[in-house]
């Protein structure tokens, strides 16, 4: 079993926490619909990669920003944890760290706030 194995069933609970998120929060439109999908599936074939998790996390923080009530991500704790789980799932970067690593710690260090 590969160490990316190992992160990924000794954290099922992203799954639970993602379908939990996916059931109180709607896309919207069809044009979130289909993005939020094609987010979702790259996410669930690479749940350790900055990349996949950056791209679905950008992607709901604007669907709940142009929601009806413009409603501010930080007021859903939902999503909060999502991001806690992007941290704990992908591993650290050594060296030099891509923009989407860097987006998951400045989005999770803004949602403790």
């Amino acid at each position: 079993m590969s160490m990316e194995d190992d992160r990924t069933t000794g954290s099922l609970s992203w799954i639970v926490q993602l379908q939990r998120y996916l059931a109180l929060n709607s896309a919207g439109d069809a044009g979130h619909l289909a993005e939020r999908r094609s987010l979702l599936e790259k996410l669930q074939a690479s749940p350790c990669t900055a990349e996949s998790w950056a791209g679905f996390l950008m992607n709901e923080e604007a669907i709940l920003a142009s929601g009806p009530s413009g409603r501010s991500s930080k007021a859903n704790p939902v999503l909060a944890q999502l991001y806690q789980r992007a941290i704990e799932l992908v591993p650290r970067s050594r060296g030099h760290a891509s923009e989407e690593y860097m987006y998951l710690w400045v989005g999770h260090a803004r949602h403790l706030w």
